[in-house]
């Protein structure tokens, strides 16, 4: 019986350690503006998470294929207008973002992230105990790295090798 758990990523992770998992994703979350610590403190809690030969799946990018969008902005209809405007500070990418609303107090939010190379998610992976399975580049909405790393175990090797269809 499957099961799907959801946690924050800006916090400790969530998800019962009652039971061993055969996967777990995360999308979105390496880029994050994290210090080293912290980021090896949620590889290792992710790897004591999984059942031997697990999987953990994650994606990345690259800032030198990062394109800065021009400012933008859109009227959301119900008077709502949202601005916002991108920026980049050597490694990290700030996005300044701002919702106008007639009569009430603007909401603003700023989201951060962090350039990660494919040499820090090495080093990161091996020092939590994982061995990479399989990378990928794909540009989907922007370009960027899909890794599939796994937690070893020597009983069961897992071949991703493309089949022939029969």
């Amino acid at each position: 019986r499957s099961k799907l758990f959801v946690s924050p990523v800006h916090a400790v992770l969530k998800i019962p350690a009652t039971a061993k998992y055969d996967g777990i994703v995360s999308l979105g979350w390496f880029n994050l503006p994290f210090p080293r610590a912290a980021l090896l403190r949620t590889l290792r809690a992710i790897h004591r998470l999984l059942a031997p030969g697990g999987v953990f799946m994650f994606d990345f990018f690259q800032f030198k294929e990062l394109k800065v969008a021009p400012p933008e902005t859109v009227n959301l209809g119900g008077e709502i207008v949202y601005l916002s405007r991108a920026e980049r500070r050597g490694k990290r990418f700030l996005k300044h973002h701002a919702w106008l609303r007639p009569g009430k107090d603007p909401l603003l939010e700023t989201s951060e992230l962090v350039d990660r190379t494919p040499r820090e998610a090495r080093t990161l992976l091996a020092a939590s105990g994982f061995e990479i399975v399989k990378t990928e580049h794909l540009d989907l909405n922007y370009p960027r790295e899909f890794w599939l790393v796994r937690k070893p175990d020597s009983r069961a090797p897992l071949d991703f090798t493309e089949k022939a269809a029969p």
